[in-house]
């Protein structure tokens, strides 16, 4: 006896043609059946709108395919109007300015013309007169304050209400909130570099007495006015090239001078030298802006030079000006980017798998600032608001 004969239809013996049939065949039988066709003067998604017109042409008056449309461009578009857009879900930024709007208070009601009461049209006045929020009001009532240390320092500093109420000083917060903590966290982790140099040469004292500090690269010199203010009976010689900057905050600090010098020419060593010995005389006391005279001053000992955010070949040039100056001097650095002409940090970092700005920032330690007779130190200070937070740190001489 032979095998028992199989069915047609097998999967072992059936060719693939009769099984795509049959499957076609199963599926037609079992689909429900479909749906009734539109009516043909109507569109299934467009309620009104004539089959085979060019939505396109109809509610924008232009399509991309023109001529070579496959549908009909004959149609009258006075007849049929844009539909209503429906209202957009508001974004974050949106939702949070309503909420903001909906939790301060309302503007008070103005007074009819027929006030007579004095008082009354003198507070309205003085609402009136109310000035707007500034950055830095929105800063110091922000959660920002409570959660990064050199914010909190700004917001307990004794000469905080002087700067505020300062109109040369306004110029400085007169800029976007995220700029302002982020220049902010620098200054016053400049000012913690700063005196932790300052410990390691035996000058434990916060007020910087027998300090001269030489602010390289200034900027607009807002990292200089905070170390005015906070180490008051220190020397503050802030350098520049740029001799067009809008400088008003520093003519109310008797302790901090302007020199403008390019650090890059081979005697700027030799001029800042002789700047800070014209600047020398009796160091001013703690006070407001004004200053003002301290009959205990001390004599200056220590040098520090202080470069942040420096870029390229200026960390270099900051490093040779430590190199050069005598006595006890100490080098508080934070290098920023690097220039196209350091192609070979950034091949050199890339064969060995790390940051370039950290390498770059290893080379500075241990290329420019000697060894001998020097105490070096690296170190990230992530509570600066900022990318390149890595501070270089050399002192020499003291105790």
């Amino acid at each position: 006896r032979g095998p028992p004969p199989r069915h047609p239809l097998s999967p072992t013996q059936a060719p693939a043609a009769s099984l795509a049939q049959a499957a076609v065949a199963m599926s037609v039988a079992c689909a429900p059946p479909h749906p009734p066709p539109p009516p043909p003067a109507l569109w299934a998604s467009r309620e009104g709108v004539p089959e085979g017109v060019c939505t396109s042409f109809l509610y924008k008056g232009r399509c991309r395919f023109s001529e070579g449309c496959r549908f009909s461009h004959e149609v009258d578009r006075a007849a049929f109007p844009l539909p209503a857009a429906t209202p957009s879900k508001p974004s974050r930024s949106t939702a949070s300015s309503r909420a903001q709007a909906e939790v301060l208070p309302p503007p008070p009601p103005s007074l009819p013309a027929s006030a007579s009461r004095e008082g009354e049209t003198d507070e309205a006045e003085a609402g009136a007169r109310r000035p707007a929020w500034r950055s830095v009001d929105f800063l110091l009532r922000g959660e920002s304050v409570h959660n990064n240390p050199y914010l909190q320092e700004f917001a307990r500093a004794p000469w905080l209400a002087q700067v505020l109420e300062a109109p040369e000083c306004q110029s400085l917060l007169a800029v976007r909130g995220k700029s302002l903590r982020k220049e902010l966290s620098e200054a016053f982790g400049a000012l913690a570099a700063c005196r932790r140099a300052l410990a390691k040469l035996g000058r434990q004292g916060s007020d910087g007495a027998g300090v001269k500090v030489v602010d390289l690269c200034c900027g607009k010199g807002f990292g200089s006015l905070v170390l005015s203010l906070s180490m008051p009976r220190a020397q503050i010689l802030a350098v520049d090239k740029n001799p067009d900057m809008e400088l008003a905050h520093f003519r109310g600090r008797s302790n901090l001078r302007f020199l403008e010098l390019d650090v890059t020419l081979p005697d700027a060593g030799a001029r800042v030298q002789a700047a800070l010995a014209e600047s020398e005389g009796p160091a001013p006391s703690e006070g407001g802006l004004a200053g003002g005279e301290d009959a205990d001053a001390c004599e200056t000992e220590v040098l520090l030079f202080v470069g942040i955010h420096l870029c390229g070949a200026l960390s270099c040039h900051a490093a040779r000006l430590y190199r050069e100056a005598p006595g006890p001097t100490a080098l508080v650095l934070s290098p920023c980017c690097l220039d196209g002409r350091r192609v070979a940090v950034k091949r050199c970092a890339k064969l060995l798998k790390v940051d370039p700005h950290l390498y770059w920032c290893l080379t500075l330690l241990f290329g420019e600032v000697p060894s001998s007779g020097c105490r070096r130190e690296l170190f990230i200070d992530h509570d600066v608001l900022s990318a390149k937070n890595t501070f270089l740190l050399a002192t020499r001489g003291g105790a």
